[in-house]
């Protein structure tokens, strides 16, 4: 639950207030021009916002499991973690970036993941 508080919370701020501004632009047009047309406009609008939020989430997802794999691999190569633990912890995470492709639930899918991965020391 916090690993995806955090992950909703990152670098959404700007993204909002951007998307903010575009849809108080978009009605300050359309109070000038008139409602033909707007209902179409705000739909696309509210699409386009949700697809950008998701790919931020999914972008900010995809960059902490990279950090993670690269963690557990120095930890492979430094002798840091036995052998089976890090291939493991390497293919549990490979998984998951696989997975992340068909749109997963990721309220169950992360901490299924953080559950089975070995403690890191360091």
């Amino acid at each position: 639950g916090e690993a995806l508080a955090l992950l909703d919370s990152a670098a959404v701020g700007p993204l909002e207030a951007r998307q903010a501004a575009e849809v108080e632009a978009l009605e300050a047009l359309i109070e000038q021009q008139g409602p033909r047309g707007a209902v179409g406009q705000r739909k696309e609008l509210v699409e386009r916002h949700k697809r950008e939020l998701k790919r931020l989430r999914d972008d900010e997802l995809r960059l902490g499991l990279s950090v993670l794999l690269r963690r557990f691999r120095s930890g492979l190569i430094d002798g840091e973690i036995a052998d089976t633990d890090a291939l493991g912890a390497i293919d549990r995470i490979n998984t998951v970036q696989e997975h992340l492709e068909r749109n997963p639930n990721l309220s169950l899918l992360l901490p299924a993941l953080l559950l089975r991965l070995p403690t890191l020391r360091k």
